[in-house]
């Protein structure tokens, strides 16, 4: 049998606050930030793609990139915006795009 809790909106808050910092505090730090900057070798396993294909978009200037030196970097959310960019629509929302439900 679940137990209803009968409480005040600051308290309701409070507590929502305190599973939010919780969380925040138990996120692993291994991630990587979406404003990090990534070598060729993080951005070929951020992007499960090999290191030549890497080379070769950035060589067809497909995805953004800045140089240090004689290296490739690349801020994370640069390749999240290519990836966003280039995701092929299913057939589902193809169709949906054609024929819009009317609400």
């Amino acid at each position: 049998m679940e137990k209803i809790i009968v409480t005040t909106q600051p308290e309701l808050k409070a507590i929502i606050e305190q599973i939010l910092r919780d969380l925040l505090a138990s996120k692993p730090e291994a991630t990587v930030q979406s404003d990090a900057i990534l070598t060729l070798s993080q951005a070929s396993d951020y992007l499960q793609v090999p290191k030549g294909t890497i080379y070769q978009l950035t060589h067809r200037r497909e995805i953004c990139f800045n140089k240090v030196g004689r290296s490739l970097r690349f801020r994370k959310m640069d390749l999240d915006a290519w990836l966003a960019d280039n995701k092929k629509a299913t057939r589902k929302e193809i169709a949906e795009k054609l024929n819009p439900k009317k609400l």
